[in-house]
């Protein structure tokens, strides 16, 4: 069977289930290959029934003595009850509306049944137990550790890893990419057993190997991409950009503060890089209010100064606008022209253009610094000599569109130094890995004068409480954020709603106050004019979802409130607490969690109220949810981690037990692995960087940038 194959061609599968599979992006038999469970079940203890016991997860081998189905009286509910029989005692097994089962199971039927036994009033009891019939071909199901697929409707887990069994065979078509001396090096599986054995492992152990393949495959992918970046950056020309000492002094002494230690560090690591011949690539990493827009203003200065541009970027209009107004009121003193260019506005200054004249002006070398968005990309934009790339919020551009800002220049095979700026804490022991191309730079302290920001868990009863405080703070002359998790509301879930909770806030709670609600369905324009005015104090209370972690400064906003807290990671609650506490006025953060909060989401909220360090709270949010989760977070560009977040079934238990020595340990397993594929990436691209001697591994990685520069 070919790798290529389409599934509806697959005998057993068929064009239905195909259909069905294809919601899942599953067309090929290399699709469903690499299709791998998020858990698994252990029924893999076989046991006679004189040995269950209550609350055992357990499979027993048995025959149907007899079954037959009953209507409940009342909600007439189908029930299927059966006898089950081995040489050594009696089971019953009932199953809740699946009448079908008559159809499949028969009296005398020779099957293995699944589950948690239950105490019945007639005895032990299976309850809508897993089966499967003695086919002497191999247990898919019961019997075994059972992978346990994300599915979409109309699908089974039964179906899909019958589905998966069919073409299992094909994996022996699969080229090993990952070279024989690595897998040796760090004693991985093959790729054709890793395959099997994720799908469908003979035991823990088994399963393990499978887990740590493929955990190192998705970090050596990554790795490499990373490193093959750095190379070819550090073989790149770059015009040196000489440094302007007096200049710079002199800003630095026109600041209304002291620069910290952390900020001068970091703009003279950044001014060294641009000095040299190949092009810098470097991340500064920063809580927000940190002072990032204030070192980056040094590195602008200093291009512009030596006659050169600056492409400026930013993920929301609004951000760009509040970069594009700081940078002008920065710079003032200095003969820096600063140009704006979102989806709506193009300006130098002041002075609105027309977007002829606009692009005109930037090839012509007539605009120093170009403050935008995306539009950048987008549009027709030729720069006279582009010296130096600033992306803010790094991880929301992709390494494709970085790639096409390095062209975006008219003066030969020159190249712009690269500054990428984060406002999200990175645990240092993931940031040298996620971004292995990069520098990197941090700002730990605050400047002085910030105030700590109170954070509070609060009690649902203390609800009045909190808004009586907000409309106190408001009387004060004070502005407040209220954030919800959902923009509607939802059937599945019990989760307060943007548009909801703006209608009975507006209309019950501050009657007399100015509201305004935002959210990723609202048009750019009306997004513009609410933050807009919320900046201008012409909203008192703004009403938002989770856009507003990146993209606007508001230093007379002293409260926010966050609903539904639990339903966000640690380090975004720090990214939303970060947009108050802008001011020399005292701030305030409440933490509100959902009806059905557990001990362990409270536990985990409580972290944030007692950690105001980002990068200590980077580094329990690590511990708490894994490399893979906090990866995912921060990427773009580069392959996704699936697998560094899959947690077995053997881990599973100590993530929930509070034994921090082992939680270490599985941690730090995932690390260890992530530092051997970033030391084996550096080594193959240091003697082959072209990969030519590395044919699969070069076709794997231009796989994923086909994949990236699509997506």
């Amino acid at each position: 069977m070919e790798l290529g194959l389409l599934l509806k061609n697959v005998y057993g599968i068929g064009e239905t289930s195909a259909k069905k599979l294809k919601k899942l992006k599953l067309e090929t038999v290399r699709d469903l290959l690499f299709y791998f469970p998020v858990r698994y079940e252990d029924f893999s203890k076989i046991v006679l029934i004189k040995d269950v016991k209550i609350g055992e997860r357990v499979t027993v081998r048995c025959k149907i003595i007899s079954i037959e189905a009953r209507k409940t009286y009342r909600s007439k509910m189908t029930i299927v009850e059966a006898v089950l029989a081995d040489d050594t005692g009696f089971l019953r097994a009932i199953w809740f509306n699946q009448g079908f089962l008559l159809k499949v199971l028969h009296d005398n039927d020779e099957i293995f049944v699944s589950g948690i036994l239950e105490d019945g009033s007639n005895g032990i009891i299976f309850i809508n137990p897993v089966y499967e019939k003695d086919t002497q071909k191999g247990l898919l199901h019961t019997g075994c550790l059972v992978p346990v697929y994300s599915l979409t409707s109309n699908l089974t887990n039964k179906q899909m890893r019958y589905f998966v069994s069919l073409v299992l065979p094909s994996a022996l078509n699969l080229s090993e990419w990952i070279p024989n001396s690595i897998l040796n090096k760090r004693s991985l599986l093959n790729l054709k057993d890793a395959i099997k054995m994720i799908h469908f492992p003979k035991n823990f152990k088994v399963l393990e190997s499978a887990i740590v393949r493929f955990k190192f495959s998705e970090a050596f992918t990554a790795c490499l991409i990373a490193q093959k970046l750095k190379h070819d950056v550090l073989l790149s020309r770059a015009l040196p950009v000489f440094l302007k000492t007096n200049e710079t002094q002199k800003f630095v002494k026109s600041l209304p503060f002291a620069l910290t230690t952390d900020q001068r560090k970091s703009s003279w690591e950044i001014l060294k890089d641009m000095s040299k011949s190949h092009a810098m690539n470097r991340l500064l990493e920063g809580a927000v209010g940190s002072g990032k827009t204030i070192v980056a203003s040094i590195s602008i200065l200093n291009i512009a100064l030596n006659n050169y541009q600056v492409a400026y970027l930013a993920p929301t209009t609004i951000l760009a606008k509040q970069h594009f107004e700081t940078l002008i009121k920065l710079l003032a003193k200095f003969p820096v022209r600063i140009g704006l260019l979102t989806r709506l506005d193009s300006k130098i200054g002041v002075q609105d253009i027309d977007r002829r004249t606009f692009k005109s002006k930037v090839l012509n070398g007539e605009i120093d610094v170009l403050v935008g968005t995306h539009a950048i990309l987008q549009e027709d934009i030729k720069f006279k000599c582009l010296a130096l790339v600033i992306v803010d919020e790094q991880h929301r551009f992709g390494v494709e569109q970085r790639q096409a800002l390095k062209f975006k220049c008219d003066k030969g095979d020159y190249f712009p130094h690269f500054l990428s700026m984060t406002a999200t804490p990175i645990p240092r022991s993931l940031a040298l890995t996620i971004f292995g191309d990069l520098d990197v730079s941090m700002l730990k302290e605050m400047p002085q004068g910030r105030k700590k920001i109170i954070t509070k868990l609060v009690h649902p009863e203390n609800r009045v409480k909190a808004y009586d405080f907000i409309k106190n703070e408001i009387r004060k002359g004070r502005q407040a954020f209220i954030i919800y998790p959902l923009i509607e509301k939802s059937e599945k879930l019990n989760v307060r709603s943007a548009k909801l909770e703006y209608d009975r806030l507006s209309q019950e709670v501050f009657p007399d106050l100015k509201l305004g609600l935002v959210h990723g369905n609202l048009k750019p324009d009306a997004e513009q004019k609410v933050m807009a005015d919320f900046v201008a104090n012409k909203i008192n209370i703004l009403v938002a979802t989770s856009v507003i972690e990146v993209g606007v400064d508001v230093p007379n906003a002293s409260v926010m409130l966050i609903e539904n807290a639990e339903r966000f990671g640690l380090l975004q609650l720090h990214q939303f607490r970060g947009r108050i506490g802008r001011s020399k006025y005292p701030s305030y953060c409440f933490l509100f969690a959902g009806d059905m909060f557990s001990d362990e989401a409270i536990e985990r909220l409580q972290i944030l109220v007692d950690t105001s360090d980002g990068f200590e709270l980077s580094e329990k949010d690590l511990r708490l949810r894994g490399p893979g989760e906090i990866y995912g977070t921060l990427q773009s560009g580069i392959p996704e981690f699936k697998m560094i977040s899959l947690v077995s079934v053997m881990n599973e238990e100590i993530l929930k037990s509070k034994d921090v020595a082992q939680q270490s340990m599985l941690l730090n397993n995932d690390l260890v692995i992530m530092e051997q594929a970033k030391q084996d990436a550096v080594e193959i691209v240091k003697h082959d960087p072209t990969l030519n001697q590395h044919l699969l591994l070069k076709d794997k990685i231009l796989v994923y940038t086909q994949k990236i520069h699509r997506e």
